[in-house]
């Protein structure tokens, strides 16, 4: 049985805390966020029995929650460092690029990405590639954090407000260690809007849901206000059904 996600503040405030948890105890944090995103998906689709692609899944906690539910999960990145994290790669995991998934047309139930689409440089044949591995009938979902979000520079925000070259120089000065997520390298600046121009041009999909992936479902209103909503926002989810 799936265990659905209530979209309230209390989930909310778990969450937001939860992230202060994301450097020192990364199991506890990346075990939380998986399990409360398969519980946003698990409002649109069942999970039992579904074969399922987490592309850039890395270390496997979205594979892992996967398979608890009853989902057969196979995880695809293109790091090795990021598939060994944790010692060991994910049982079922491939080592290859999502814009250009080794995988047939119409392969799987559902094609997730968590937080993937801001570190790609071309996020429209990403999403393309999810949608074409994915049955008819099967579902696609992603989300990413808005570049004008707080989080947005990830490990160098705030900062990032004041240009992403400008925000990795200052992290690099200051911790004496490259960043992780680089700008226009490994990070880039992606923004609500331009996600939305992206779906308002995809064939052969229903858009079942745009929603703010941390807050409760009532703050979707927020999502259609220029400017306002790349700073609130933080992280938009969308899921979609291929038809």
């Amino acid at each position: 049985m799936n265990v659905k996600s209530k979209r309230n503040i209390a989930t909310t405030i778990r969450l937001l805390k939860a992230f202060r948890l994301e450097q020192k105890d990364p199991d506890s944090f990346y075990g939380f966020l998986a399990q409360d995103g398969l519980g946003l998906l698990s409002n649109y689709t069942e999970l039992q029995n579904k074969t399922v692609l987490d592309i850039g899944g890395g270390a496997g906690y979205f594979s892992a929650g996967f398979r608890a539910n009853g989902a057969k999960c196979f995880v695809l990145e293109p790091f090795k460092d990021e598939l060994f994290w944790r010692g060991s790669p994910p049982e079922n995991s491939i080592l290859a690029d999502g814009y250009d998934i080794p995988l047939r047309s119409n392969s799987v139930d559902i094609s997730f990405s968590s937080n993937v689409l801001e570190h790609v440089r071309y996020p429209a044949k990403f999403i393309t590639e999810m949608i074409r591995i994915t049955k008819h009938g099967g579902i696609i979902f992603f989300c990413f954090t808005s570049w004008y979000s707080p989080w947005g520079g990830h490990e160098t925000s705030p900062w990032h407000y004041f240009g992403g070259d400008f925000a990795r120089k200052r992290y690099e000065n200051k911790y004496c260690r490259p960043v992780k997520n680089k700008y226009d390298n490994s990070l880039f600046k992606i923004l609500v809007k331009d996600v939305y121009n992206l779906l308002n041009n995809l064939d052969g999909v229903k858009i079942l849901e745009t929603c703010p992936r941390y807050y409760p479902l009532w703050t979707k209103p927020m999502m259609k206000v220029p400017i306002l909503s790349e700073v609130l926002t933080w992280n938009m989810a969308v899921i979609m059904e291929k038809i």
